[in-house]
């Protein structure tokens, strides 16, 4: 059974765009629904709804979940779905299997993984490892606070960063973490960011970072950081630091399945992606030539 219903338009305050809540496959087995930004559409299109969902209560609650235009936004996944804390055990997460050749769809556990792997088939990992980037400061005379977000280190203890409120961070402003660590803004990047220069008595900035830093959890995580998210956001084969978020599909490997998988005549071998700020910013523009894209170091080894 399929609902249909009139197109409805809702006014977004900050952007003035009409989003609608429409399906893009008029198919019976369509289970996807998308939020896209559009310019113009027919009045009186007709929707193809998702059987599990409930169109009249999708549009009465999606003034409340547009926040500017999105592409992709909402795709029929009730809140309540969406995990905030990883599963016990990194390998019990889901894992959704999708047969090319009948495209059947199988519900497992990824720690069934190695079952549908063969002899010979090659997985590649990323071993980036991620730091703990956002920092919270106060302003030297102030004591207002600000959030410090660490995207890459220029030189020693001279780093790259965003700041938050952007409009009370200055150069010329001291940023205090602790008593004893502190950092100088003595520049502004063309991306809107700072450039700071960190100051603190001996130790290893990265140190530094661990003891004050906390994980930048993703944008879906609606609560802070915890301090075992530093062992939980990251990969059990993370080696090579200079990410600020994990790779996620990599999250739910233990060793224990790498053995596995290597047990099956299934070959390991790593790459290195950094993940920086990019991953989090959203696309919120129509025109994807005019997205701007962030840079990102990578690495792929010789042997790999």
């Amino acid at each position: 059974m399929r609902a249909t219903g009139k197109i409805e338009k809702i006014k977004d305050g900050k952007t003035n765009r009409e989003n609608l809540f429409y399906n893009l496959q008029e198919k019976p087995d369509a289970k996807y629904m998308f939020l896209i930004s559009i310019k113009e559409i027919k009045a009186g299109q007709e929707i193809i709804d998702d059987p599990t969902m409930a169109w009249k209560e999708i549009f009465t609650s999606l003034k409340d979940r547009v926040k500017g235009p999105r592409v992709l936004r909402h795709l029929g996944v009730p809140e309540k779905y969406i995990a905030q804390y990883p599963a016990k055990r990194r390998d019990q997460s889901k894992l959704m299997i999708v047969h090319k050749e009948t495209g059947e769809i199988e519900h497992k556990k990824f720690s069934n993984l190695p079952d549908y792997l063969r002899k010979n088939d090659l997985v590649i990992m990323n071993n980036t490892k991620v730091f703990p980037a956002r920092l919270y400061a106060n302003k030297d005379r102030t004591e207002a606070k600000v959030e410090v977000f660490l995207l890459r280190e220029l030189e020693n203890d001279l780093w790259e960063v965003m700041v938050r409120p952007a409009r009370k961070v200055r150069i010329g402003n001291k940023l205090m973490f602790t008593k004893d660590v502190f950092c100088d803004v003595i520049d502004n990047t063309i991306s809107g960011g700072r450039v700071v220069r960190f100051e603190y008595e001996d130790q290893d900035i990265y140190e530094v970072i661990e003891k004050v830093g906390i994980s930048p959890l993703p944008p879906y995580i609606k609560r802070e950081s915890e301090p075992k998210d530093k062992i939980r956001y990251q990969t059990v084969f993370a080696e090579r630091r200079g990410a600020v978020a994990a790779p996620t599909a990599g999250l739910h490997f233990t060793e224990g399945l790498i053995k596995r998988i290597n047990d099956k005549g299934a070959r390991t071998v790593h790459t290195t992606l950094h993940i920086g700020l990019g991953t989090f910013r959203p696309v919120q523009v129509e025109d994807l030539n005019r997205h701007q894209m962030d840079s990102e170091y990578f690495e792929v080894p010789a042997e790999t």
